[in-house]
């Protein structure tokens, strides 16, 4: 784009950049204003833009000093900043009567100026500039309602910006000092404003409008409640204003959510009678009667928020009359007419506050015969007396809490019934998932609902049903649907021994009754009631045929074969023990079915059917699991002669899902038990596994030898078929790692076997799934020392690989097919590697799993890599902490630093005193590598990587600071004597203090604190709001 010479030809540029439809002119002049604004003549244009008779040049010309104030403060001379504050002031004045957004944009750059400027040039900045505005205004003529509108938009960002703004040093306590000491002015100014009793005009509406909107901000900062309490009373007073309400409404929902007020029973007390008096309650009717559902929502809101931050009042009071009107609404907008997601988006707001209250009523004892209760022996009639009153008023507080949650029910039941079929056909994806979302919400308030009701909850459901089932043929599937849904969503709560609903449910009365063809949905979810009381099951034993014999038939039945699958999953897992001595029925069964049943349900049919092989001894399980995978492995076999003789693309599919049949079996005889281990004892059974022990009671098998054999061969030449296919080698690796975790040789390669079949197939083709599967051997045989040569010689293979590309530029550009320069700084090589690195961030976070892996298991293995190796790895790693690309990055601060996953590096904190040798390694190692980390810690903590990756960075600096304190002093100090190292924003005296400030302190949040503000000014973002410039 042509330099812009004049003030013309920018106002020019400036309209017609609103005003283009052209992306590629918009782009261009973005790109162009952006970079004149970063310019120091910026300062002078803003205000001749100001001075345009375009609105658009007025609302960049005030978005150009507020970038100019955020970004650029230090270059502005100081004799000029007393005029900048005119000027602002000035323009305010004279654009209060135009666009609301040109008045925003003034005061933000206004507060962007307060927060640099109080107090040394501007001292009770909210104070002067309400009399600045005032009397500027007044002298030029301006309409008070629009004076008054701009003085309320300032007050109303000032808090917001202040909330957000990064303040360092004495200056955020300072700033905040101003605001509070502004508070009667503000408190004052929006009594006025809020209390005015003129009758209402636009003008009128629109400031007490904003003046609610200028409360809410001042609420959000954390102004006290009971200085504010005034406006509180005179919002309440505007919400039967209707041109009011909503604003009114959002102030009151500021002020019930602060986390301060919760404890303030006035203000529930207040808010309650508002919400339940005759205003209220015509509202709501009317709201129905209209389909007003936007008042309804903000009503529902209103009313929910009470609910939520009260929930302790509403629970101890429930026999107040308010109370009882509050809940009965409540139980309205749970109703709201309409089905959810279609037709309203109203019955959702409410639900978390019934789960609240329940948890209330719990505490409270509300529900276990209250508090408080003399159990001496009675000393007299009158002591007598208040005990049987206590008593009584206990039974009724109880009866109120059962009745409202009965109607609950009630009501949910209906809101989750599905629509009529031709209607249901008519609704969007999106708002059928919004219905199916709604419904899972709602089960979450059922279980509350159980924990209220307990049996009462059941005997309405199983009575309910039982009643629709006995319309017979003209009953709506949609009202048993939703019923059995109620029935399936409480199942956690209903405990294994009720013995007087459930056997009503899966007996004769309504299981044996129900379809076995017809609707689907009332079919899938009458399968997964099934899968949902497994432990009911586990305990009711007799009730499992039958419910079998409904599970099974429905697998072949596309429509319905994914719940029954998931239902049979559910119940063989659970109920395993029960089924052992059936396991030779099961496996006929799906001799039978499974040839009828769809990829992805025959995997959950496969490993449901592992499941219970799992269940049996040892000795036992090896004839029934060949029996289950050896069509699996003659399927593979007969899939690869396809695949080699016919058409690969016709044969790839087969590959993956006889693959993805074995790993279901891996699954299934894997401990159900394993997911419960400690990081200490899952290490200790890997250990038991890599010895062997685990192994031993196989060793005569002949079977097993076989079973083991045929998976080692299968997995070997799907390993050399399909090398290139990344897909079919994610699929095989996800199987070799689900075999290893089995810790059972039946379905794992041998160690040996594997580890040869990691380097042969990363070096035929490097994907990162044998990397991450090289990682799981990593943390299960790295304990061992018997296995850590073989382990070195794969991580020294599949290294060698990986960083084959960034030995040298030369290797680089060729694998990348572009020209790589060297950034000569102090570690030129560090650099080498990014540009590769952020190409494959799949291969480097694996990689850096693996390394962590290693240097966690076996760590003298990793430091007895060959020299050439090692030395390319830890370059690597360094390197790794300047990337752009997020999940590599990640991958290397996790190698650098511990996390809480127990197979994660500490490389930077690594102490192996009891190990002498290997300590001496360490400590050369990191003497050596230490300042390039430090480095690329400070480049990344001073601009070079986003924000969010601020913590990390700061912990793997305080660890390496604490472990080489001496150290660190010396690199510290030749890192920040570069200049404009880590940043050009940051003189020398800054980094001393940053220097001192860290080595000084061994307190973990001084720590972060000293680099969180020297971040700041590296970013030059210190005093600032930021992201309101942008």
């Amino acid at each position: 784009m042509q330099q812009v010479d004049d003030i013309i030809q920018l106002q020019h540029l400036v309209d017609q950049l609103y005003a283009t439809a052209d992306p590629t002119f918009a782009k261009r002049a973005q790109e162009y204003l952006h970079n004149l604004q970063k310019q120091p003549i910026a300062w002078d244009l803003a205000p001749q833009l100001l001075a345009s008779s375009s609105v658009n040049c007025h609302f960049f010309g005030a978005h150009t000093f507020q970038v100019k104030i955020s970004r650029d403060w230090d270059t502005i001379p100081e004799d000029r900043i007393p005029w900048l504050r005119q000027e602002l002031l000035t323009w305010l004045v004279r654009l209060c009567d135009g666009p609301a957004f040109v008045t925003t944009k003034l005061c933000l750059a206004l507060t962007a100026y307060a927060l640099h400027a109080v107090p040394m040039h501007w001292s009770n900045f909210i104070t002067d500039f309400c009399q600045v505005l005032q009397s500027g205004a007044q002298a030029q003529g301006k309409n008070p309602r629009n004076v008054q509108i701009a003085l309320l938009e300032f007050l109303t960002v000032v808090p917001e910006e202040v909330g957000t703004a990064d303040l360092i040093g004495d200056r955020k306590a300072k700033i905040n000092q101003e605001l509070l000491d502004a508070i009667p002015l503000v408190i004052s100014t929006l009594q006025t404003f809020i209390s005015d009793p003129a009758p209402l005009s636009d003008a009128d509406v629109a400031v007490k409008q904003k003046s609610l909107r200028c409360f809410q901000s001042w609420v959000q900062y954390g102004i006290p409640l009971l200085t504010v309490y005034p406006l509180v009373r005179l919002t309440m007073a505007l919400l039967p204003t209707l041109e009011l309400f909503e604003p009114a409404a959002d102030a009151l929902l500021e002020v019930m959510s602060h986390p301060a007020h919760a404890s303030f029973r006035r203000l529930c007390e207040d808010v309650l009678v508002c919400v339940t008096s005759d205003w209220a309650k015509g509202e709501f009717a009317r709201c129905v009667n209209e389909n007003d559902d936007p008042f309804a929502r903000t009503l529902c809101r209103l009313m929910t928020t009470l609910g939520e931050n009260f929930t302790d009042f509403i629970a101890c009071n429930l026999l107040r009359p308010d109370v009882i009107t509050y809940l009965n609404m409540m139980i309205g907008f749970a109703g709201y007419p309409g089905h959810f997601g279609a037709d309203q988006e109203i019955s959702e707001i409410p639900l978390n506050f019934w789960s609240d209250l329940q948890e209330s009523m719990l505490d409270a004892e509300v529900l276990n015969g209250g508090v408080g209760e003399d159990e001496e022996e009675l000393a007299d009639e009158e002591e007598a007396a208040r005990r049987e009153a206590r008593e009584e008023k206990t039974r009724r507080v109880k009866e109120a809490a059962f009745l409202v949650y009965r109607k609950l029910v009630e009501v949910l039941r209906m809101k989750i019934e599905y629509p009529e079929e031709e209607e249901w056909a008519g609704w969007t994806k999106d708002a059928k998932d919004r219905f199916r979302i709604f419904r899972r919400d709602v089960g979450d308030t059922l279980i509350n609902s159980y924990h209220v009701l307990r049996d009462q909850m059941l005997a309405i459901l199983v009575d309910m049903a039982i009643a629709q089932l006995n319309v017979g043929p003209a009953m709506r599937w949609q009202t048993l649907e939703s019923t059995l849904f109620c029935v399936k969503f409480i199942s956690e709560a209903v405990p294994s021994r009720e013995s007087v609903y459930m056997p009503r449910v899966f007996g004769a009365e309504i299981f044996a009754r129900l379809p076995t063809d017809g609707n689907y949905r009332l079919r899938n979810t009458a399968l997964l009631v099934i899968g949902s009381y497994a432990e009911w099951l586990k305990s009711h034993p007799d009730f499992l045929l039958p419910a079998l014999n409904y599970l099974v038939p429905a697998l072949s039945d596309p429509r319905v074969a994914l719940a029954a699958a998931t239902g049979f999953k559910d119940v063989c897992d659970i109920c395993r023990d029960s089924l052992i001595d059936g396991i030779g029925s099961l496996i006929n069964m799906y001799a039978v079915v499974g040839k009828n049943v769809q990829p992805r349900e025959k995997q959950k049919v496969i490993e449901s059917i592992a499941d219970v092989i799992q269940a049996l001894p040892p000795e036992k399980m090896v004839e029934p699991l060949l029996a289950l995978t050896s069509d699996i492995i003659q399927s593979l076999k007969e899939a690869l002669v396809v695949s080699k003789e016919q058409d690969p693309a016709q044969a790839q599919p087969l590959i993956l899902a006889q693959l993805e049949y074995l790993t279901a079996c891996c699954r299934g005889i894997q401990s159900p038990d394993d997911d419960y281990h400690s990081s200490q004892d899952r290490t200790a059974i890997y250990d038991q596994f890599a010895s062997g022990n685990l192994g031993s009671v196989f060793e005569q098998s002949v079977v097993a030898r076989a079973l083991v054999t045929a998976v080692g061969e299968i997995t070997q030449e799907v390993a050399v078929v399909w090398a290139a296919d990344e897909n079919v080698m994610r699929v095989l690796c996800n199987f070799l790692d689900t075999g290893i975790r089995t810790t059972s040789p039946l379905l794992s390669v041998p160690f040996s076997q594997l580890v040869l079949l990691i380097q042969t197939s990363y070096q035929r083709h490097p994907h990162a799934c044998w990397l991450d599967t090289a990682s799981l051997v990593m943390a299960v045989y790295g304990g061992r020392d018997g296995h850590a040569n073989m382990l070195r010689d794969v991580m020294a293979s599949v290294a060698s690989k990986t960083l084959e590309g960034i030995r040298s530029s030369e290797v680089l550009t060729c694998w990348l097919g572009v020209s790589v320069e060297c950034n000569a700084t102090l570690f030129p090589t560090c650099r080498w590697a990014w540009t590769a690195m952020d190409q494959y961030p799949d291969v480097v976070s694996a990689f850096f799993n693996l390394l962590s892996r290693m240097i966690r298991r076996c760590p003298l293995a990793f430091y007895q890599l060959p020299t050439d190796v090692l030395d390319t790895i830890l370059m690597f790693a360094v390197a790794g902490m300047g990337l752009q690309e997020r999940l590599a990055l990640k991958a290397a601060l996790g190698f650098m630093l511990t996390r809480r996953n127990w197979w994660q590096a500490d490389f930077v904190g690594q102490e192996y005193e009891g190990n002498t040798e290997l300590a001496k390694v360490v400590e050369t190692v990191m003497m050596n590598l230490g300042m390039r980390i430090m480095q690329e810690l400070l480049t990344g903590i001073g601009g070079r990587l986003p924000r969010s990756f601020g913590s990390q960075l700061i912990e793997v600096l305080y660890k390496l600071v604490s472990r080489y304190v001496e150290a660190s002093r010396q690199w510290l100090q030749v890192l920040l004597a570069q200049e404009n190292f880590p940043s050009p924003y940051v003189d020398q005296a800054s980094k001393e203090t940053f220097a001192k400030g860290i080595m000084g302190t061994r307190s973990p949040k001084r720590f972060r604190e000293v680099v969180q503000e020297f971040s700041l000014k590296c970013r030059k973002l210190e005093d600032t709001a930021f992201g309101a410039a942008v």
